[in-house]
């Protein structure tokens, strides 16, 4: 059964911040008791409530509670703490299950719900990518997150809001977590040659500007590609199928919460169009690589070289010409041939 929670005021998640902060330090019941204004009765049940939830804590007489491990699925009040953490406020939805986040964010969107917004899942029925491709949801290690935002953009802006988000987060979570992932144009994000994740830009548009903008990414954690469809297992992974190693899910969900309302932040400052093609060549996957696809129902080929400052790819063609084409001017073939 699918829920949601608004977990901005909320014991648990307040319980897990004071452990988090204290890292591999104890803290004492009364110090938590005192910062929370409740009872020492009241942490230990809410402890004993967690415990059943997958956590373990240590207790030890005089010294207090640390954190001793998390469960390996989203959990929201974990993520809420978190997202506290990296000093994250603002409202954030989560479902067990739902047919699409991006879908849901449009719902909320109908509800006045305060912009801007999250809403993170674990699962999805009818997740969906670009060119109304479907989006297989199914493996609870991975996780899906789109945000509603009115950013009152001009229209021309939309397409670039995606590589540049894609760019940074890339460039972020690289850094945070030791890993090495690419980015292929326009959107995806490749690990070890195989995609980890997708993203997708949809909005309302009046005459002058952007009034609704929906922004959604499917993020291959700890998922086992075993279980995918045979199609996925030849083009997509999970970072733990790569490394070998488990990744800490509801943190690293929240730093793609923070890193993406960081991106979207310097959007909308226009402090991003001079770092675009830079930053993105860190990590260009299809850089000198030739790529065929078709351009409306005309195929097309040439060699990729690059970004431009609006996130259009530099297509250069066997005749050399060089081609700037925006997002939605041309799909590649799938799969995308790249030699």
């Amino acid at each position: 059964m699918s829920h949601s929670k608004d977990f901005s005021q909320n014991i648990n998640s307040s319980i897990l911040l004071k452990m988090l902060e204290a890292g591999d330090s104890f803290i004492s019941g009364n110090d938590i008791a005192n910062c929370l204004n409740i009872s020492r009765v009241s942490i230990w049940s809410h402890l004993e409530q967690l415990r059943r939830e997958g956590f373990t804590f240590e207790a030890v007489r005089n010294r207090g509670y640390r954190l001793l491990t998390q469960p390996s699925v989203i959990h929201p009040d974990l993520l809420a703490a978190y997202l506290k953490l990296n000093n994250i406020e603002l409202p954030l939805i989560y479902l067990n299950e739902t047919d699409s986040t991006n879908s849901e964010v449009e719902r909320q969107m109908t509800y006045q719900t305060q912009t801007p917004f999250v809403v993170i899942s674990s699962k999805q029925t009818k997740g969906r990518g670009r060119h109304g491709r479907s989006w297989y949801s199914e493996d609870s290690g991975n996780v899906y997150i789109s945000f509603g935002f009115k950013p009152d953009l001009p229209p021309s802006l939309i397409k670039s809001f995606t590589p540049w988000v894609a760019a940074q987060l890339c460039h972020h979570l690289n850094r945070e977590f030791k890993l090495s992932i690419q980015l292929k144009w326009p959107n995806d994000l490749i690990f070890k040659g195989k995609k980890i994740s997708g993203m997708l830009a949809e909005s309302h548009i009046d005459a002058d500007h952007i009034r609704d903008l929906i922004f959604g990414i499917g993020l291959n954690i700890n998922g086992n590609p075993k279980t995918w469809p045979q199609e996925l297992q030849q083009i997509g992974t999970s970072m733990e199928a790569i490394t070998n190693a488990s990744f800490n899910i509801n943190k690293m969900s929240a730093s793609v919460i923070f890193y993406i309302m960081e991106s979207y932040d310097l959007f909308i400052k226009n402090q991003w169009q001079a770092y675009l093609p830079s930053l993105w060549s860190k990590y260009d996957f299809l850089y000198d690589k030739h790529v065929e696809g078709f351009h409306g129902t005309v195929p097309i080929k040439g060699t990729a070289k690059g970004l431009s400052d609006t996130g259009a790819l530099k297509l250069l063609q066997e005749n050399g010409t060089l081609l700037l084409l925006d997002i939605g001017e041309i799909s590649f073939s799938a799969p995308i041939k790249i030699s």
